[in-house]
């Protein structure tokens, strides 16, 4: 587990709704769910990539994921998703990620019962974790340095990451990620991202350097409390439908690919990446 991360335990579903009720009044604060905990806050592009390959390498997978994801889900989208799709790299990422695609965004929310019930929907054997962050100390730890630090900044103010986080020698940070237009999926989850200027970077070891203590924590969710979490959920209208998430779709995959790995091991090891997304 990530080290220099303060982490505190809800024990009961009355400690989950007075969390609820002291995280929900501070809106500068974001949020994410992990229903496994990871060791440390891992981009799924870099939890998938080993951190020794060469950067070209990972350059390379990258930008194959995204001319694959841009010619295989334009059909399948709608009008404001076609928008990030079609338009530059990192807009197409955040659509990439909301559907599954492997990329090197972080999913956060703004909304602490969507993160409780991401750290509680999947592997009810394992405890999980609601990671949060005050977005407004990441900003503020950048503001004013990114000249600095060899980024520059286009005519908006805004920061040009397009031209700046495919090259090897970028300085290393982690900023947050705004949708300048935003679409129903991210809307209903209250998605926010964050994105590391590098491949391989452990997203809380470098927030930890950027912000002050105390602007950033976790949450730890037990096992046994998970399902009396989605329950409360469920009564406050936070469930698969509400939140676009794939439900029963997920069940279902699953069982088909177990069918086939028991009928043929041999077919199911390589069965498409996108059936085992589901996992």
């Amino acid at each position: 587990m990530s080290e220099g991360w303060p982490k505190s335990k809800v024990g009961s579903i009355g400690e989950f709704v007075e969390r609820l009720s002291t995280f929900s009044i501070r809106p500068e604060l974001i949020y994410r769910g992990e229903a496994t905990i990871h060791p440390h806050l891992q981009a799924s592009l870099d939890r998938k990539v080993p951190k020794t390959c060469a950067f070209q390498k990972r350059f390379d997978e990258e930008e194959e994921l995204i001319r694959s994801f841009r010619d295989q889900a334009e059909r399948f989208l709608g009008e404001r998703e076609l928008l990030h799709v079609k338009a530059r790299k990192i807009d197409c990422m955040t659509v990439m990620q909301h559907f599954g695609a492997p990329t090197r965004l972080l999913d956060w929310t703004e909304s602490f019962m969507v993160a409780a019930y991401f750290a509680c929907i999947d592997d009810w054997g394992l405890d999980g974790a609601i990671w949060w962050i005050n977005s407004e100390a990441v900003k503020d730890s950048l503001h004013g340095h990114w000249e600095d630090r060899g980024f520059n900044l286009l005519p908006n103010g805004s920061v040009d990451l397009e031209n700046s986080i495919f090259k090897p020698d970028v300085y290393e940070l982690i900023t947050g990620w705004y949708l300048a237009t935003s679409f129903p999926r991210a809307e209903v989850q209250g998605g926010r991202f964050t994105i590391g200027t590098r491949y391989a970077m452990d997203h809380d070891v470098v927030l930890k350097r950027q912000v002050p203590e105390g602007q950033y924590g976790r949450i730890m969710i037990p096992a046994k409390l998970k399902g009396s979490v989605i329950e409360y959920l469920k009564q406050e209208k936070i469930n698969a439908v509400s939140l676009q998430h794939a439900g029963a779709d997920r069940v279902g995959l699953r069982m088909a690919w177990d069918l086939e790995q028991k009928r043929n091991p041999l077919t199911a090891s390589i069965l498409p990446t996108a059936s085992k997304a589901h996992n």
